[in-house]
Formats: structure tokens, C-alpha cells, sequence
């Protein structure tokens, strides 16, 4: 394994990895800056540098390569001294060394170890996905001194056409036309119902007692007799009947309105007792490495089944903001999370931590 990326993924969690015997690289809090000619914006970072006179190990190297590797503690500090001779060998023989991600290692004329930091790289979780941009500051207007001839120039009027009349009289027409169409299919519409309301005041206004002013109560009665309906009069031996079938009758109905409503009522229970889809409570609490996040639940299954083939610890997280998310198991502790995140950058290069501790994330 290269000792490069140890101390990357180091980096994230610690301001100080020591490498036993060579040295220390150290990171401090750099604020955002603008360059002031190419006008480029720098995020937050981490500020890299080397000292070669912190070579007493503190074995934060040591337990993080015996936890990664599982191996033991001996094995990762024997690993060290190898890989550490290594880079001495390679910095005193060409004069220089490059550590991916980190910087360059070189010797000065004076045979000491300088160090140049790669600027590209920024090791602050706080900054993530705050890139660096150029946005050159807008330019002034130019301001062109006008000759005194030019202000002497007549300024003239915009000319402006009149609409022809003939589409005026040809507008109001179509209009006037489109009126009188609604007011005859009104008309039509309710002409029967106003003459059957005439018939009736008509005939009301007839049985008034022409000498005396007042309404007689035998023409009501007739005038109701013939505008209204004829009394349908039941025989008796009918009646008798009618009181014998009808409470049979009324009993059935009530009868069959009761099981319709009782079927009614077993419909809607079992559509409200329908059960809701559950969120899956077995995914276990932890870091978790965001592959994606889909609005389309058929994208996410997609990108499940694809990381799924390659035998990863795959997860479709509880649904948030109607986003789908497919994270893989990054373990329980968030320096692993860090290395396994860097990783699946090298595949999915807008991969995210998330540290997943309650169905509400």
C-alpha cells in the first residue's frame, strides 16, 4: 500500500501525522481568499507543511495502518519503517519525491527536506463541495463626450400609426353580432318555463271575486282542480291490502339498506386498514458513503443493483425530501468512513459522508 494515502485520509481527522524517524506533516486553518489578478476564489482549506524535527512517532500511524490492514500493531510499525526507507531512499537519490494528493518532498542545496503542498487538494470536511471559481469583476461603462454639433441635432419624434377604422366597425360588429347570438339561445331557453308561469298567474288572478275583491274558495278549489292534478281516491279493500304488504315491504328495504351499508363499511375498512409501506429498521446506524441520490425511485434501483453486483454492503436509506438515496456501509467509526469515501470518489467522484443515526436522516 502507498504511505500516500494513509496520510490522506489521516489528514481529514488530524492536524499533525507524524512519520517515525523522517518527520511531520502538519495542517492549519487557511480562511477563503480572492486572488487579486486573476480573480479566483479559494474555499476554506487546510494549509499543509513538513517539519523534520518531529520524528518521535505518537502512533496515530501505527493504530490507524493495524485497524485498516488488520494486522497487529508491530506488523503496521514494521510496514512503516519500510515504506519510510523507502522515501528516503527516493528523495537522496533524485533529489525528489511525490506524494499523491499531498505535495513534493525535495532537498535544497543545503541537504535539508523542503516541502510543496498540492494546492488542488483541500483536506477540510467543512469545505466540501465548495470549489474554486473565476468571476472577473464587472466592467465600467465608457462615457463618450457628446460634440456640440451632436446636441444641436433635432431630436425627432417617434411616428406613430393609427390603426385603420374599417377594423374598428369590423370588431364592433363581430361583437355586437356574438351579443345578440347568447341573448337568443337564453331566450329560447327559458321561453316555455315563462309561459307556463303566465298560466299559472293567470289563472290565479281569475277565481278574484270580480264585485267584491276577494277570493272565493270554491274557485280556488276548482281553478287548483283543473291546473293542478285530480285526487286519486284508495278503496277500502285496497287500504286493507296496502296495510298488510307494506310493513313486509318497508322491513325488506330497511333489510337490504342495512347490508349495503354494512358492505360499504367493510370496503372502507379494508382500504384504510390497507398497511403503509414500512422503512426498512434493519439498516444499521453508522457512516454510510452517499452514491446517489435520485428523485426517480427507478434510477436508485438501478444504481442499487449495479453496486450490488460488485458484492458491495449496499443500503436504500428511509426516503427524505422525496430524494431516494443509495449509500454503501462505511463503518461505525468516521476516520474509516473517510478512507472508504475516498475510494468511492475514484468511481463516483460527487460521492458523500453521511453519518446515519435515526430513521429521520
Amino acid at each position: 500500500m502507498n504511505l500516500s494515502v494513509y496520510i490522506r485520509n489521516l489528514l481529514y481527522d488530524h492536524d499533525c501525522i507524524i512519520l517515525p524517524g523522517f518527520g511531520a506533516f502538519i495542517s492549519s486553518y487557511k480562511s477563503a481568499a480572492i486572488h487579486p489578478v486573476t480573480h479566483q476564489f479559494n474555499p476554506p482549506s487546510k494549509e499543509l507543511s513538513f517539519n523534520s524535527k518531529l520524528i518521535k512517532g505518537d502512533g496515530v500511524l501505527q493504530d490507524y495502518i493495524a485497524r485498516y490492514e488488520n494486522i497487529s500493531y508491530q506488523q503496521a510499525s514494521e510496514l512503516i519503517e519500510k515504506m519510510i526507507a523507502d522515501l528516503k531512499t527516493e528523495v537522496n537519490t533524485s533529489g525528489i519525491s511525490k506524494l499523491e494528493g499531498i505535495g513534493t518532498l525535495s532537498l535544497s542545496p543545503e541537504n535539508k527536506i523542503r516541502f510543496q503542498e498540492d494546492v488542488d487538494q483541500n483536506y477540510l470536511l467543512d469545505s466540501f463541495g465548495l470549489p474554486s471559481f473565476t468571476q472577473k469583476p464587472p466592467l465600467k461603462p465608457k462615457v463618450v463626450l457628446s460634440s456640440p454639433q451632436d446636441q444641436e441635432r433635432k431630436i425627432e419624434p417617434p411616428v406613430v400609426r393609427k390603426m385603420k377604422s374599417g377594423w374598428l366597425w369590423a370588431a364592433a360588429i363581430c361583437l355586437i353580432i356574438f351579443a345578440s347570438f347568447i341573448n337568443l339561445m337564453i331566450f329560447d331557453q327559458y321561453l316555455p318555463k315563462l309561459a307556463l308561469q303566465q298560466a299559472g298567474i293567470s289563472s290565479f288572478f281569475s277565481s278574484f271575486d270580480k264585485d267584491k275583491g276577494s277570493i272565493s274558495v270554491g274557485d280556488m278549489i276548482k281553478s287548483e282542480e283543473k291546473t293542478v292534478f285530480e285526487p286519486t281516491f284508495i278503496p277500502a279493500d285496497a287500504k286493507e291490502s296496502m296495510e298488510t304488504i307494506m310493513p313486509e315491504q318497508i322491513a325488506e328495504v330497511i333489510e337490504s339498506t342495512m347490508e349495503e351499508a354494512s358492505a360499504t363499511e367493510d370496503v372502507v375498512n379494508k382500504t384504510v386498514s390497507t398497511p403503509e409501506p414500512q422503512i426498512d429498521s434493519e439498516i444499521p446506524f453508522g457512516y454510510y458513503t452517499i452514491m446517489g441520490s435520485f428523485k426517480f425511485k427507478e434510477n436508485a434501483d438501478k444504481l442499487f443493483d449495479k453496486l450490488k453486483a460488485g458484492n458491495a454492503q449496499v443500503y436504500m436509506l428511509p426516503e427524505k425530501n422525496n430524494f431516494h438515496r443509495v449509500a454503501i456501509f462505511s463503518g461505525n467509526t468516521k476516520s474509516n468512513a473517510i478512507s472508504v469515501l475516498s475510494e468511492k470518489r475514484s468511481i463516483q467522484k460527487d460521492a458523500w459522508l453521511l453519518n446515519y443515526h435515526s430513521l429521520g436522516q
